[in-house]
């Protein structure tokens, strides 16, 4: 009799584990269903920029100049878009592998950047961001919107993706960088001195 009562309980155990399990699991389906069904939606929206979910995890974006002309648009991952400073845009598009494709619009003078790769400072008109050449990687300082201002700089990165911990530009000719070096990853902490380019306005 104590066996069958011990049985009995243990069962009666189980089943509640199974019916809290069913009901957990049917109430993250109703929450996943539901965030895929929601209509379109406006979910950030500047008179330069428009985020909009399109369902299913889907979004759109469109950047726009003071005419209301589209000079960017995507669709995709959701994008992060803010202000850098007064008159830049930023536009950043997760690819995954810690890899932001990035791009910057300057809303004062209408121009659109190239694409950078996971930048890793920006400030004074410049952009710095790891380069490879040969599976070689390399430091690249630029200005944002032209090559009037291009510099490379080859420290003794380690070898593989996501190099740098943090990188700061001080005052317009100074990047501190904070990076991974040499065969052991070890931490190292470098100052660099740029040349001198026009502030951008």
């Amino acid at each position: 009799m104590k066996i069958e009562k011990i049985n009995v309980s243990i069962m009666k155990k189980r089943c509640y584990r199974i019916v809290s399990l069913m009901i957990f699991f049917s109430i993250l389906a109703m929450v996943i269903c539901r965030a895929e069904d929601r209509p379109e939606e406006i979910i950030q929206e500047d008179k330069h920029f428009k985020v909009l979910y399109k369902g299913n995890y889907e979004y759109y974006y469109a950047i726009y100049n003071t005419d209301g002309r589209i000079v960017q648009e995507g669709e995709g991952k959701q994008p992060g878009i803010w202000y850098i400073n007064g008159n830049i845009i930023r536009v950043g598009i997760n690819a995954g592998t810690n890899t932001l494709c990035t791009t910057y619009y300057d809303t004062k003078n209408d121009r659109l950047s190239e694409v950078y790769i996971s930048p890793v400072a920006v400030k004074y008109g410049r952009v710095a961001y790891v380069s490879y050449r040969r599976k070689d990687a390399f430091l690249v300082v630029k200005n944002i919107f032209d090559e009037d201002y291009y510099q490379e700089f080859f420290l003794d990165f380690s070898f593989g993706v996501s190099l740098v911990y943090d990188a700061e530009f001080l005052d317009r000719n100074t990047l501190l960088i904070y990076y991974k070096s040499g065969e052991e990853y070890e931490k190292k902490l470098r100052i660099l001195k740029l040349d001198a380019i026009p502030l951008l306005n």
